[in-house]
């Protein structure tokens, strides 16, 4: 999976959460900036990581 198909997926849980980005950040320990590298294609191992284990995680 690429970093921005894993960024949709990121987004699609944040909306269906109604959570704002920057609250999404925050779970996962990360600035927003983290976030945007995701998007422009960008991810470490570790905030891979985190973010599959979040988007495992039920409402």
């Amino acid at each position: 999976m690429t970093p921005q198909q894993l960024y949709a997926l990121v987004d699609e849980r944040r909306r269906e959460l109604g959570l704002p980005l920057w609250r999404v950040a925050v779970q996962l320990q990360v600035s927003t900036n983290y976030l945007g590298c995701m998007r422009r294609g960008h991810v470490s191992g570790p905030l891979r990581e985190r973010v599959e284990a979040w988007l495992g995680e039920g409402p």
